[in-house]
């Protein structure tokens, strides 16, 4: 008679850019506790929670004091995400003197987007501390003050990961 499938329990299954604690629970009486990360991992003698740092399917199996297997029980953890999210310039900056430019801004991501906004400053060296919410795929026009101006975007995915990045250089000229 095999003995009873061990059960494995995650830490979480919401979007995480973290790592996921496993626990995985053996049957009383269990000669063998083993578990594998993968459908090609080896078999690993299972003492203590583990994590796992990226999407993977855990495997676990039991053995019984005669040398029987259990039935092999299976959990994928597929909720982390560590890609930060992709920002698009419509144009990525202009030499060209103008009174005001405009861009459209587009954020990608492998999980959702959850949270864009921009700022106009004066440097590309240091992200402003204040930024204004956009609808993402918008088009935002540049300051008309006469300036050398870079557009940074903060996005933000499900998984709370963060890009945040600027722009090339927009020339804004009162006096064209």
């Amino acid at each position: 008679l095999s003995p009873d499938a061990p059960t494995i329990a995650v830490g979480s299954t919401s979007q995480t850019n973290q790592n996921v604690a496993v626990t995985i629970t053996y049957p009383t009486g269990s000669l063998a506790r083993e578990y594998k990360l993968g459908a090609t991992g080896q078999w690993q003698s299972y003492s203590s929670p583990f994590v796992v740092s990226e999407n993977t399917m855990i495997y676990a199996r039991a053995m019984n004091t005669v040398g029987t297997y259990s039935t092999e029980a299976r959990m994928a953890v597929g909720n982390i995400d560590k890609v930060l999210p992709h920002v698009t310039f419509g144009t990525n900056g202009s030499n060209t003197p103008a009174k005001s430019h405009e861009t459209s801004i587009t954020v990608t991501d492998n999980v959702a987007v959850s949270q864009t906004s921009y700022a106009w400053s004066q440097t590309d060296a240091v992200p402003p501390t204040t930024f204004t919410d956009f609808t993402n795929g918008a088009t935002v026009a540049t300051p008309t003050s006469t300036g050398l101006y870079y557009l940074w975007v903060k996005a933000g995915d499900t998984a709370s990961n963060t890009a945040t990045v600027a722009s090339n250089m927009f020339y804004v000229t009162t006096t064209p």
